[in-house]
């Protein structure tokens, strides 16, 4: 008497029981946008107050800010969250130290309420944002909230 036919239907039985698991558990964002709060009501002055501690001469720069999105960045645990909330991707104009403007470099203000609490060079998060494939960047520790 063969065991295979018994070890094949075990064995497809296993993948259909785990497969619907664990899919369940990437879909689901760890936070959810019930979870954030409303949206800052002065984004310019968030801006301004992130740009404060980043940039060498902050009051001569020029800014273009884009639309609020909603998103989140993981803390060092499976589950952690470090950070929720608003963020916004702006075009930054800034003097350098020889006193020449840079051009407009693209970076993401991270908010907390009204306040503006960091900012990260690129777009979306930048090198930490959501992963893009092997060789594609970002990092996946913050990520956009989609639904």
């Amino acid at each position: 008497m063969s065991l295979k036919p018994y070890a094949t239907t075990a064995a497809i039985i296993l993948a259909a029981s785990i497969t619907p698991l664990a899919q369940a558990k990437v879909n689901v964002p760890l936070v959810a946008l019930s979870d954030l709060g409303p949206q800052p009501t002065d984004v310019q002055a968030g801006v301004r107050q992130a740009a404060q501690t980043f940039l060498k001469d902050p009051f001569s720069a020029e800014y273009q800010i884009g639309p609020l999105y909603p998103g989140y960045c993981k803390g060092r645990g499976k589950w952690d969250v470090q950070w929720k909330g608003w963020a916004t991707n702006v075009l930054i104009n800034a003097r350098n130290s020889y006193g020449g403007y840079t051009g407009y470099q693209v970076h993401t203000v991270l908010f907390d309420g009204d306040r503006g609490v960091r900012i990260i060079k690129g777009e979306n998060f930048g090198a930490y944002g959501p992963s893009k494939g092997l060789l594609g960047g970002g990092a996946g520790v913050c990520q956009i909230i989609t639904r």
